[in-house]
């Protein structure tokens, strides 16, 4: 038998709202003042049935709705303690989701906001929890937030998926390996428009730090050695620092930008700490470049070996310190310097039969480290992994405030949104002459070289000049920036080149940026297509006239990296 319940349906709309301290699912009581306030709206259907139980259906113009209000609240709705039990306005919760996008933690956007109400006197708008949520509101907020855009942070790689498209529509370029070793490679606008700078296939700095995030992955950096310091080329973020997971990042640099070496398929050298896992992955993917210790790191090795070894006198200590880092080994001048050195070690320290042979087995690697297997590279000078332990060190104070990022995918908006900027201010404000130390040293460089004349200088051709200094004379090649005095032999800005800059108006790519056509570059790779015109960045007294000074320095392609972000944005899309 078939039963067919027909219900009569006899409003279009109907819908009540109770004061939200009404006994109904109210588990805490102090929120519970059973209160009887409501307002009811009702939205009648008009049909035969309805008009003949409702009098207000039955006119011409029938009365469909009905609004009923009851005011009677049982509690004060005035006081301080009524304002904080608000819930939050829907433009309130947008405004802190803002804040949450422009990298602000849950304490900082309480202090930011509270201090917006503080300037206006505002002391009803701060208590009122509508308008200024409580902590517990606003860090309810920060996770509903941070589960839409960060995802989990146990697999936050489906959320990255979904992100993709976004950062290839901004320029940047995310590429990972999903695995147990997983790897995310990182390269926003600034760091492509390094790729094709002189300065990227030269000396390659990289170092690796932990911790920053909550599954205490590892974020690997690479930079180059520009005239105004360490710009990155790239940012890896891997799962952990076995040599096959640095593999899989450096694979994943390789693979899409073959040619991020000013260029070339690799750098001339790479400099790094004594990380076996590190040097083994960058020997594997790129074997070509050469590897160089950093002399920090060497010398704190060493000493940190020496310290620890309990049957070694203090005195003897210092002694086999000195005789290894100062100018016996580390730093000897030539090979019978070196031997001489070797000798004299070994001979002081034959009653350590461990130390003679740890200082034997690093030897065998003496080209990473000591500096007489340098004068033929081009390292500007640069023997330490200053530049990359800087960035370490701003990557964790300024960057994430000595936090952890919640996983991932917060890693990638930090480097996108704070890393980009702080990089991008830094170059433009050497572009603008904020910064006083690139004019310093090279005035300082100036007065040095004062006393040198035309009569000086030879033009040798092919880009190779002869200088005469004193009792000596010395070869500048200019289309590299190296001179065969000691001090430039590596690459080094000499007193020799600041001459030849000065008398013949030549710029060089080692140079510090002083002339506008320098900083009209410099603020085009922080800008790229929204750099200002070169007139822009002229000298106070103009002295250098952009029409006598011949170029030797790199053109910044910013059409090509242009086109390269469009066609990036179309595969996004």
């Amino acid at each position: 038998m078939l039963v067919i319940f027909l219900i009569q349906i006899r409003f279009v709309f109907s819908k009540t709202w109770l004061c939200h301290h009404s006994k109904r699912h109210k588990r805490i009581a102090k929120r519970n003042a059973d209160c009887k306030a409501k307002l009811s709206i009702v939205i009648k259907k008009i049909t035969k049935a309805t008009k003949k139980t409702d009098k207000y259906l039955k006119y011409d113009m029938p009365l469909v709705g009905e609004v009923k209000i009851s005011l009677l609240h049982t509690h004060n709705t005035t006081s301080a303690e009524t304002l904080r039990m608000l819930r939050v306005n829907d433009e309130v919760s947008q405004q802190f989701y803002q804040y949450f996008s422009d990298g602000m933690s849950p304490i900082e956007a309480i202090r930011f906001h509270e201090n917006k109400f503080l300037l206006e006197d505002n002391f009803m708008g701060l208590a009122n929890a509508s308008l200024n949520p409580t902590h517990n509101q606003i860090y309810y907020l920060h996770e509903c937030w941070r589960d839409t855009n960060l995802g989990s942070s146990i697999n936050p790689f489906d959320k990255l998926k979904e992100k993709v498209p976004f950062y290839e529509s901004i320029g940047t370029t995310v590429k990972f390996h999903d695995d147990h070793l997983w790897a995310v490679l990182l390269v926003t606008p600034l760091m492509k428009r390094n790729h094709p700078l002189s300065s990227s296939k030269e000396i390659i700095f990289i170092d690796s730090t932990a911790s920053c995030e909550t599954s205490s992955s590892t974020i690997t950096i690479m930079l180059s050695a520009t005239k105004v310091g360490a710009l990155p080329l790239a940012v890896m973020i891997h799962a952990s620092q076995c040599m096959q997971n640095y593999i899989n990042a450096f694979e994943l640099l390789k693979m899409n930008f073959p040619q991020c070496f000013g260029g070339q398929d690799h750098p001339d050298i790479f400099m790094s700490d004594d990380s076996s896992a590190e040097k083994g992955a960058l020997a594997a993917v790129w074997p070509e470049a050469k590897q160089l210790l950093c002399h920090f790191h060497v010398a704190q090795a060493e000493w940190r070996w020496l310290f620890s070894h309990k049957m070694m006198e203090q005195e003897e200590k210092s002694t086999f310190m000195k005789l290894f880092q100062a100018v016996q080994v580390m730093y000897a001048d030539s090979e019978e310097n070196l031997l001489d050195a070797e000798k004299n070690l070994l001979l002081k320290c034959k009653n350590y039969p461990d130390y003679v042979k740890r200082f034997r087995n690093f030897l065998a690697r003496k080209k990473e480290w000591i500096l007489l297997f340098r004068k033929d590279l081009i390292t500007r000078n640069n023997n330490t992994n200053n530049f990359s332990e800087a960035s370490i060190r701003i990557l964790k104070d300024v960057i994430l405030s000595r936090t952890r990022a919640f996983n991932v995918i917060a890693l990638c908006e930090f480097f996108l949104g704070v890393w980009e900027e702080y990089f991008t201010k830094k170059l433009f404000e050497f572009a603008t002459s904020r910064r006083s130390s690139v004019t310093v040293f090279y005035d300082k460089i100036r007065k040095k070289s004062s006393n040198f004349t035309e009569n000086d200088l030879k033009d040798l051709s092919n880009n190779l000049f002869k200088i005469n200094s004193g009792e000596h004379t010395y070869i500048i090649k200019t289309d590299v920036g190296v001179c065969s005095c000691p001090s430039g032999l590596t690459g080094a800005f000499c007193k020799h080149q600041c001459a030849l800059m000065e008398l013949k108006k030549i710029r060089l790519p080692n140079a510090p940026p002083v002339t506008p056509e320098d900083k009209h570059e410099l603020a085009l790779l922080a800008l790229g297509p929204k750099c200002p015109p070169k007139d822009f960045f002229c000298n106070f007294k103009n002295q250098l006239s952009s029409a006598t000074v011949e170029s030797n320095a790199f053109e910044l392609p910013i059409e090509q990296e242009t086109d390269n972000n469009a066609h990036s944005n179309n595969e996004g899309q």
